[in-house]
């Protein structure tokens, strides 16, 4: 697995309905950490939080829109692989940050970027 972008495609292809992105993503980030990152509720509220400038108000809103509606449809997994494909930025982002308070270094050596910003957004999530 050498492209995150791939993934929801892949997934597609491969006709797994139920395999959707957020468990799609994560095995893609348990094979390539430095590559895949996880798209699922607590990354997407993450990424919008980021996205609308800290505003947490608005990333809570924005995450209501894509569980609203029949969660199976077409329409939805368009939504999901959307997202997904914009995340990057902000995950990396979010793991240039928390550097300052971690071994940044060994995160890089280990090659676990991407499961590092899952855990963060995981936290902030509960903070919430």
């Amino acid at each position: 697995m050498d492209n995150a972008r791939k993934v929801p495609e892949i997934i597609r292809g491969a006709g797994m309905k139920y395999f959707q992105i957020g468990v799609g993503s994560e095995a893609s980030c348990m094979l390539n950490p430095m590559v895949c990152w996880i798209t699922n509720t607590r990354t997407v509220w993450a990424h919008l939080v980021l996205k609308h400038g800290g505003d947490v108000s608005l990333a809570n809103d924005e995450l209501e829109l894509y569980h609203d509606g029949d969660r199976d449809s077409e329409m939805a997994y368009e939504n999901w692989r959307a997202i997904h494909r914009e995340m990057a930025g902000s995950l990396d982002e979010m793991t240039r940050i928390s550097m300052e308070y971690v071994d940044g270094d060994a995160l890089e050596r280990e090659g676990l970027n991407y499961l590092w910003s899952d855990a963060i957004s995981s936290a902030l999530y509960d903070a919430n």
